[in-house]
């Protein structure tokens, strides 16, 4: 028979040594994404883009502004710097990479590793609400109804006709909707709500330390001539 009192207490300490290796690693990376963002403010990353008068929002955020508005929607890694109007009201704006998210790739010919902070994009997410404003009808068309299958058969069985369910249904659900799979959308479809569909939240990460190439020491080699 297993000794459950002896399996139990090697895996405690097992447990105690990963949670305590957990914090140390956790302590070291905030360190490490500190040295990056304090490199990323010393030589900021900017960009130009122009943006279409058709594209800007009313203005009726926090700040008012719709230019800001526009950036933090479509361009959420980046910070809105300075920005003019042109005579064809088009938008050109600067704009600033948020120190936090600058991708850095570091090689430490110490102990021949790279250790590297990775840039890793939000998944697009739907204005529902904007969405519902524009056009319910559409709204309703690529959206549906949790578990349907389900209140459809059971709606059936009250006497509602078969053809009739949908319709049926749509009319009196007041409840949530989900949003269907992007990809099963038909091209048509998918052209009237990507207008809608916006950049999600992007973030970074610590990957595992990588093995360099001996191409990368080479060049820290160079570097430290």
């Amino acid at each position: 028979m297993t000794d459950l009192q002896k399996l139990t207490k090697e895996l405690g300490a097992a447990y105690a040594q990963w949670k305590d290796g957990e914090k140390e690693k956790d302590k070291l990376r905030k360190e490490f994404w500190g040295a990056i963002d304090e490199l990323a403010v010393a030589e900021p990353e900017e960009k130009l883009i122009e943006i279409d008068p058709d594209d800007l929002p009313d203005g009726n955020g926090e700040d008012g502004d719709p230019v800001a508005e526009y950036v933090e929607r479509e361009h959420p890694a980046w910070n809105l710097d300075e920005y003019r109007t042109r005579e064809d009201d088009w938008v050109e704006a600067i704009l600033i990479l948020k120190p936090e998210l600058k991708a850095f790739s570091f090689v430490n010919a110490a102990d021949g590793m790279v250790y590297q902070r990775q840039f890793v994009s939000g998944s697009p997410v739907l204005d529902d609400e904007a969405l519902q404003e524009a056009s319910t009808e559409l709204w309703i068309d690529i959206t549906q109804i949790p578990n349907y299958d389900a209140i459809a058969e059971l709606v059936y069985h009250t006497g509602v006709d078969a053809e009739d369910l949908e319709e049926w249904i749509n009319d009196r659900w007041t409840g949530p909707r989900t949003l269907q799979p992007l990809d099963s959308l038909d091209a048509e479809t998918l052209a009237l709500v990507e207008p809608f569909i916006h950049p999600g939240k992007p973030s970074v990460k610590l990957p595992a330390p990588r093995k360099a190439k001996p191409e990368e020491l080479e060049t820290v080699a160079e570097d430290a001539e």
